[in-house]
Protein backbone atom coordinates (compact mmCIF):
# COMPACT_ATOMS: atom_id res chain seq x y z
CA UNK A 1 0.00 0.00 0.00
CA UNK A 2 1.32 3.60 -1.23
CA UNK A 3 1.58 6.28 1.84
CA UNK A 4 0.95 9.33 0.61
CA UNK A 5 2.45 11.23 3.06
CA UNK A 6 6.04 9.78 2.18
CA UNK A 7 5.26 10.90 -1.77
CA UNK A 8 4.53 14.42 -0.27
CA UNK A 9 7.67 14.19 1.46
CA UNK A 10 9.86 13.24 -1.43
CA UNK A 11 8.01 15.80 -3.75
CA UNK A 12 8.98 18.39 -1.05
CA UNK A 13 12.56 17.41 -0.65
CA UNK A 14 13.40 18.08 -4.62
CA UNK A 15 11.34 21.31 -4.45
CA UNK A 16 8.17 20.26 -6.76
CA UNK A 17 4.67 21.57 -6.87
CA UNK A 18 2.33 18.62 -7.20
CA UNK A 19 1.41 20.26 -10.58
CA UNK A 20 4.89 20.25 -11.38
CA UNK A 21 5.32 16.74 -10.41
CA UNK A 22 2.14 15.59 -12.14
CA UNK A 23 2.91 17.05 -15.61
CA UNK A 24 6.47 15.26 -16.00
CA UNK A 25 5.26 12.23 -15.03
CA UNK A 26 2.04 13.02 -17.25
CA UNK A 27 -1.08 12.80 -15.32
CA UNK A 28 -3.07 15.04 -13.42
CA UNK A 29 -2.59 17.02 -10.68
CA UNK A 30 -5.72 16.19 -8.62
CA UNK A 31 -4.24 12.95 -8.91
CA UNK A 32 -1.09 13.46 -7.15
CA UNK A 33 -3.16 15.20 -4.77
CA UNK A 34 -5.18 12.40 -4.45
CA UNK A 35 -2.54 9.88 -3.71
CA UNK A 36 -0.95 12.41 -0.99
CA UNK A 37 -4.37 12.76 0.95
CA UNK A 38 -4.32 9.13 1.09
CA UNK A 39 -7.74 9.30 -1.29
CA UNK A 40 -6.44 7.06 -4.39
CA UNK A 41 -4.06 4.07 -4.56
CA UNK A 42 -2.29 4.34 -7.64
CA UNK A 43 -0.98 1.88 -10.38
CA UNK A 44 2.73 0.09 -9.88
CA UNK A 45 3.67 1.75 -12.71
CA UNK A 46 2.51 5.14 -11.83
CA UNK A 47 4.08 4.98 -8.64
CA UNK A 48 7.44 4.10 -10.58
CA UNK A 49 7.19 6.80 -12.59
CA UNK A 50 7.14 8.97 -9.23
CA UNK A 51 9.47 7.25 -7.84
CA UNK A 52 11.81 7.58 -10.57
CA UNK A 53 11.36 11.24 -10.97
CA UNK A 54 12.16 11.99 -6.91
CA UNK A 55 14.67 8.99 -6.37
CA UNK A 56 13.77 7.10 -3.98
CA UNK A 57 13.04 3.71 -4.55
CA UNK A 58 9.22 1.94 -4.38
CA UNK A 59 9.93 0.47 -1.07
CA UNK A 60 10.37 3.97 0.33
CA UNK A 61 6.41 5.10 -0.71
CA UNK A 62 5.47 1.69 1.08
CA UNK A 63 6.98 3.05 4.63
CA UNK A 64 4.69 4.45 7.37
CA UNK A 65 4.79 8.15 8.14
CA UNK A 66 7.34 9.97 8.57
CA UNK A 67 8.38 10.62 12.27
CA UNK A 68 6.82 13.87 13.60
CA UNK A 69 9.09 16.38 13.13
CA UNK A 70 7.55 20.27 13.68
CA UNK A 71 8.67 23.28 12.02
CA UNK A 72 10.26 24.40 15.00
CA UNK A 73 11.90 28.19 14.29
CA UNK A 74 11.23 28.00 10.59
CA UNK A 75 7.86 29.40 11.74
CA UNK A 76 9.83 33.04 11.85
CA UNK A 77 13.38 32.11 11.00
CA UNK A 78 13.98 33.89 7.67
CA UNK A 79 10.72 34.18 6.87
CA UNK A 80 11.24 37.33 4.92
CA UNK A 81 13.58 36.05 2.54
CA UNK A 82 13.50 32.17 2.41
CA UNK A 83 10.76 30.63 -0.04
CA UNK A 84 8.07 28.10 0.39
CA UNK A 85 9.70 25.75 -0.71
CA UNK A 86 13.30 27.06 0.62
CA UNK A 87 12.14 25.84 3.58
CA UNK A 88 9.93 23.20 2.88
CA UNK A 89 13.24 21.67 1.53
CA UNK A 90 15.42 22.49 4.47
CA UNK A 91 12.51 21.00 6.77
CA UNK A 92 12.35 17.72 4.62
CA UNK A 93 15.96 17.23 4.67
CA UNK A 94 15.81 17.26 8.22
CA UNK A 95 13.07 15.03 8.89
CA UNK A 96 15.19 12.40 6.74
CA UNK A 97 18.16 12.92 8.51
CA UNK A 98 16.09 12.44 11.99
CA UNK A 99 14.43 9.21 10.85
CA UNK A 100 18.38 8.22 9.85
CA UNK A 101 19.11 9.02 13.24
CA UNK A 102 16.33 6.98 14.93
CA UNK A 103 16.67 4.41 13.27
CA UNK A 104 20.28 4.05 14.06
CA UNK A 105 19.41 4.67 17.65
CA UNK A 106 17.70 1.28 17.87
CA UNK A 107 21.24 0.10 17.74
CA UNK A 108 23.88 2.64 19.65
CA UNK A 109 22.94 3.54 23.14
CA UNK A 110 23.27 6.92 23.74
CA UNK A 111 24.63 7.40 27.43
CA UNK A 112 25.31 11.37 26.84
CA UNK A 113 23.30 13.79 29.20
CA UNK A 114 21.19 16.53 28.40
CA UNK A 115 22.90 19.62 29.61
CA UNK A 116 21.39 22.47 28.17
CA UNK A 117 19.10 24.49 29.84
CA UNK A 118 15.39 25.68 29.68
CA UNK A 119 14.57 29.19 30.36
CA UNK A 120 10.91 29.79 31.23
CA UNK A 121 10.23 31.99 33.40
CA UNK A 122 12.64 35.19 32.56
CA UNK A 123 11.87 36.05 28.78
CA UNK A 124 13.70 38.44 27.23
CA UNK A 125 16.66 38.13 29.72
CA UNK A 126 19.54 36.60 27.63
CA UNK A 127 22.55 38.09 29.12
CA UNK A 128 21.65 35.58 32.06
CA UNK A 129 20.47 32.83 29.80
CA UNK A 130 23.64 32.89 27.49
CA UNK A 131 25.58 32.67 30.73
CA UNK A 132 23.30 30.15 31.96
CA UNK A 133 23.76 28.49 29.13
CA UNK A 134 27.97 28.86 29.36
CA UNK A 135 27.69 27.18 32.64
CA UNK A 136 25.67 24.35 31.55
CA UNK A 137 28.04 23.34 28.81
CA UNK A 138 30.92 23.38 31.51
CA UNK A 139 32.63 27.24 29.90
CA UNK A 140 34.60 29.71 31.29
CA UNK A 141 32.06 33.02 31.14
CA UNK A 142 34.96 34.96 29.47
CA UNK A 143 37.11 32.73 27.11
CA UNK A 144 36.41 31.99 22.88
CA UNK A 145 34.72 28.76 22.56
CA UNK A 146 37.05 27.01 20.02
CA UNK A 147 34.16 24.18 18.23
CA UNK A 148 30.93 25.05 19.04
CA UNK A 149 29.49 22.19 17.24
CA UNK A 150 31.72 20.13 19.26
CA UNK A 151 30.61 21.73 22.57
CA UNK A 152 26.69 21.72 21.48
CA UNK A 153 26.76 17.74 20.22
CA UNK A 154 28.33 16.59 23.46
CA UNK A 155 25.51 18.58 25.56
CA UNK A 156 22.79 16.40 24.06
CA UNK A 157 21.40 18.21 21.83
CA UNK A 158 21.20 16.35 18.10
CA UNK A 159 23.10 18.19 15.44
CA UNK A 160 21.80 17.71 11.85
CA UNK A 161 23.32 18.42 8.92
CA UNK A 162 21.75 19.33 5.82
CA UNK A 163 23.28 18.08 2.82
CA UNK A 164 23.30 21.50 0.84
CA UNK A 165 23.52 24.87 1.56
CA UNK A 166 19.96 27.09 1.93
CA UNK A 167 20.78 30.85 0.58
CA UNK A 168 17.99 32.21 3.84
CA UNK A 169 18.44 29.86 5.77
CA UNK A 170 21.73 28.83 7.70
CA UNK A 171 19.86 26.62 10.20
CA UNK A 172 16.52 26.14 12.59
CA UNK A 173 15.74 24.09 15.52
CA UNK A 174 13.09 22.23 16.95
CA UNK A 175 12.59 20.06 20.29
CA UNK A 176 11.59 16.31 18.69
CA UNK A 177 10.42 12.99 20.32
CA UNK A 178 13.93 10.80 20.25
CA UNK A 179 14.48 7.24 21.20
CA UNK A 180 15.57 6.49 24.38
CA UNK A 181 18.04 3.81 25.77
CA UNK A 182 14.31 2.63 27.10
CA UNK A 183 12.66 1.71 23.85
CA UNK A 184 9.27 1.33 25.29
CA UNK A 185 9.13 5.21 25.70
CA UNK A 186 10.87 8.12 23.92
CA UNK A 187 12.43 11.25 25.40
CA UNK A 188 12.14 15.18 24.33
CA UNK A 189 15.39 16.60 23.13
CA UNK A 190 16.65 19.41 21.23
CA UNK A 191 17.64 19.74 17.89
CA UNK A 192 19.54 22.10 15.21
CA UNK A 193 19.88 21.18 11.76
CA UNK A 194 22.56 23.14 9.39
CA UNK A 195 22.72 24.21 6.30
CA UNK A 196 26.20 22.78 4.68
CA UNK A 197 29.07 24.76 3.36
CA UNK A 198 28.08 27.38 5.15
CA UNK A 199 31.35 29.83 6.11
CA UNK A 200 32.65 28.79 9.64
CA UNK A 201 32.11 31.99 11.42
CA UNK A 202 28.27 32.60 10.00
CA UNK A 203 27.60 28.94 10.53
CA UNK A 204 29.23 29.57 14.72
CA UNK A 205 26.50 32.94 14.86
CA UNK A 206 23.30 30.72 12.95
CA UNK A 207 23.84 27.39 15.92
CA UNK A 208 24.17 30.21 18.78
CA UNK A 209 21.20 32.02 17.29
CA UNK A 210 19.19 28.70 17.55
CA UNK A 211 20.50 27.54 21.17
CA UNK A 212 18.64 30.90 22.40
CA UNK A 213 15.72 29.77 20.67
CA UNK A 214 16.45 26.49 22.54
CA UNK A 215 16.99 27.46 25.85
CA UNK A 216 14.32 30.91 26.09
CA UNK A 217 11.67 29.99 23.18
CA UNK A 218 10.23 26.95 25.33
CA UNK A 219 6.51 29.27 24.95
CA UNK A 220 6.29 31.65 22.18
CA UNK A 221 5.78 35.37 23.73
CA UNK A 222 5.96 38.28 21.43
CA UNK A 223 6.35 39.26 17.78
CA UNK A 224 8.86 36.64 15.22
CA UNK A 225 10.68 39.73 14.77
CA UNK A 226 11.32 40.38 18.61
CA UNK A 227 11.51 36.65 19.26
CA UNK A 228 14.67 36.56 16.35
CA UNK A 229 16.02 39.81 17.95
CA UNK A 230 16.34 38.13 21.54
CA UNK A 231 17.85 34.92 20.05
CA UNK A 232 20.40 37.12 17.93
CA UNK A 233 21.52 38.91 21.18
CA UNK A 234 22.00 35.75 22.89
CA UNK A 235 24.09 34.58 20.33
CA UNK A 236 26.19 37.80 20.58
CA UNK A 237 26.60 37.72 24.40
CA UNK A 238 26.93 33.55 24.02
CA UNK A 239 30.10 34.14 21.47
CA UNK A 240 31.34 37.54 22.59
CA UNK A 241 30.55 37.93 26.49
CA UNK A 242 30.18 41.44 27.56
CA UNK A 243 33.02 41.09 30.01
CA UNK A 244 35.49 39.86 27.78
CA UNK A 245 34.98 42.25 25.19
CA UNK A 246 35.13 45.59 27.43
CA UNK A 247 38.69 43.96 28.18
CA UNK A 248 39.84 43.59 24.50
CA UNK A 249 37.74 46.02 23.00
CA UNK A 250 39.47 49.48 22.57
CA UNK A 251 38.74 52.97 21.19
CA UNK A 252 38.75 53.81 18.37
CA UNK A 253 37.69 50.41 17.08
CA UNK A 254 39.72 49.88 13.20
CA UNK A 255 39.29 46.87 11.13
CA UNK A 256 42.46 46.00 11.76
CA UNK A 257 41.49 45.14 15.48
CA UNK A 258 38.65 43.17 14.62
CA UNK A 259 40.66 41.33 12.20
CA UNK A 260 42.78 40.52 15.39
CA UNK A 261 40.18 39.56 16.98
CA UNK A 262 38.44 37.56 14.34
CA UNK A 263 39.84 33.79 14.61
CA UNK A 264 40.35 34.12 18.06
CA UNK A 265 36.55 34.16 18.80
CA UNK A 266 35.78 32.77 15.33
CA UNK A 267 33.01 35.30 14.19
CA UNK A 268 33.01 37.45 11.62
CA UNK A 269 34.52 41.12 11.25
CA UNK A 270 30.63 42.11 10.71
CA UNK A 271 29.33 40.98 13.84
CA UNK A 272 32.33 42.26 15.62
CA UNK A 273 31.75 45.69 14.49
CA UNK A 274 27.82 45.38 15.53
CA UNK A 275 28.99 43.89 19.23
CA UNK A 276 31.06 46.82 19.63
CA UNK A 277 27.97 48.98 18.61
CA UNK A 278 25.78 47.21 21.13
CA UNK A 279 28.61 48.12 24.02
CA UNK A 280 29.02 51.41 23.05
CA UNK A 281 32.30 51.50 21.71
CA UNK A 282 31.39 52.54 18.44
CA UNK A 283 28.60 55.16 17.89
CA UNK A 284 25.84 54.81 15.13
CA UNK A 285 27.62 57.01 12.58
CA UNK A 286 31.03 55.38 13.27
CA UNK A 287 29.74 51.54 12.91
CA UNK A 288 27.97 53.00 9.73
CA UNK A 289 31.65 54.22 8.46
CA UNK A 290 33.05 50.59 9.66
CA UNK A 291 30.24 48.88 7.56
CA UNK A 292 31.08 51.26 4.55
CA UNK A 293 34.62 49.70 4.91
CA UNK A 294 33.53 46.46 4.51
CA UNK A 295 31.81 47.12 1.47
CA UNK A 296 34.67 48.64 0.10
CA UNK A 297 37.04 46.22 0.34
CA UNK A 298 34.51 43.45 -0.57
CA UNK A 299 34.47 41.84 2.33
CA UNK A 300 30.49 41.71 3.19
CA UNK A 301 30.33 38.11 1.50
CA UNK A 302 34.27 37.27 1.44
CA UNK A 303 36.09 38.35 4.46
CA UNK A 304 40.07 38.33 4.03
CA UNK A 305 40.24 35.34 7.08
CA UNK A 306 38.28 32.16 6.99
CA UNK A 307 36.81 30.05 9.80
CA UNK A 308 36.96 26.25 9.16
CA UNK A 309 33.51 25.45 9.15
CA UNK A 310 32.41 22.69 11.78
CA UNK A 311 30.37 19.65 11.08
CA UNK A 312 28.99 17.26 13.65
CA UNK A 313 29.93 13.93 14.16
CA UNK A 314 27.64 11.84 16.15
CA UNK A 315 25.07 10.48 13.19
CA UNK A 316 28.44 9.57 11.06
CA UNK A 317 29.68 7.68 14.24
CA UNK A 318 26.57 5.85 14.52
CA UNK A 319 27.14 4.64 11.03
CA UNK A 320 30.08 3.74 11.51
CA UNK A 321 29.33 1.31 14.74
CA UNK A 322 26.36 -0.05 13.07
CA UNK A 323 27.29 -0.68 9.49
CA UNK A 324 31.40 -0.74 9.81
CA UNK A 325 33.92 2.17 8.57
CA UNK A 326 34.18 2.65 6.07
CA UNK A 327 30.45 3.14 6.00
CA UNK A 328 28.49 0.25 4.15
CA UNK A 329 26.42 2.04 2.52
CA UNK A 330 24.07 -0.54 0.61
CA UNK A 331 23.14 -1.56 3.99
CA UNK A 332 22.28 1.48 5.11
CA UNK A 333 20.59 2.30 2.33
CA UNK A 334 18.48 -1.01 2.07
CA UNK A 335 17.46 -0.56 5.97
CA UNK A 336 16.51 3.12 5.20
CA UNK A 337 14.27 2.59 1.79
CA UNK A 338 16.52 4.96 -0.08
CA UNK A 339 19.43 5.00 -2.51
CA UNK A 340 23.20 4.65 -1.54
CA UNK A 341 24.05 7.77 -3.54
CA UNK A 342 22.03 9.97 -1.29
CA UNK A 343 22.63 8.17 1.96
CA UNK A 344 26.46 8.68 1.23
CA UNK A 345 25.51 12.46 -0.29
CA UNK A 346 23.84 13.15 3.08
CA UNK A 347 26.56 11.36 5.42
CA UNK A 348 29.07 13.14 3.60
CA UNK A 349 28.23 16.22 5.37
CA UNK A 350 29.26 14.82 8.49
CA UNK A 351 32.78 14.61 10.26
CA UNK A 352 35.11 11.91 9.81
CA UNK A 353 37.02 11.39 13.74
CA UNK A 354 40.09 13.37 11.92
CA UNK A 355 37.58 16.00 11.02
CA UNK A 356 36.22 16.19 14.83
CA UNK A 357 39.32 16.29 16.77
CA UNK A 358 40.83 18.83 15.06
CA UNK A 359 40.14 22.37 14.50
CA UNK A 360 42.61 25.19 13.01
CA UNK A 361 42.11 28.72 11.81
CA UNK A 362 43.73 29.66 7.91
CA UNK A 363 44.26 32.95 6.77
CA UNK A 364 44.07 33.75 3.56
CA UNK A 365 47.43 35.16 2.00
CA UNK A 366 46.00 38.98 1.34
CA UNK A 367 45.08 38.91 5.41
CA UNK A 368 47.99 41.45 5.14
CA UNK A 369 46.83 43.70 3.00
CA UNK A 370 43.98 44.16 5.74
CA UNK A 371 47.16 45.97 7.59
CA UNK A 372 47.88 48.05 4.71
CA UNK A 373 44.47 49.18 3.79
CA UNK A 374 43.41 50.13 7.14
CA UNK A 375 46.55 52.20 7.01
CA UNK A 376 45.54 54.14 4.67
CA UNK A 377 42.22 54.88 6.64
CA UNK A 378 41.50 57.46 9.26
CA UNK A 379 42.32 55.95 11.97
CA UNK A 380 40.06 58.39 14.12
CA UNK A 381 36.11 58.50 13.33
Amino acid sequence: MINGNRVRQARELVRLTQTELATEIGTAQSTIAHIEGGLFQPSRQLVEAIAARLGFPFSFFEKGDPPNFPLGSLLFRSHKTASASEKLEAHRFGQLGFEMFSVMSKHVRNKITLRLPQIIDEPGDYISAAQLTRDALGLSPEVPIPNLVKVVEQSGAILLMLPIQFEHCDAYSLWVNAPSSNPTYETKKPLIALSNDVPGDRLRLSLAHELGHLVMHQSIKGTSSEIEDEAYKFASELLLPETAMRQQLTKPVTLSDLSVLKPVWGVSIQALIQRAYDLGFVTERQRTYLYKQVNTYAWKFDEPITIPSEKPRALRQMAEIVYGNPINYQRLAHDLDMHPHLVKRMMDAYATREEYSTRSVKRFDEVNKLFIMEERAPKKL
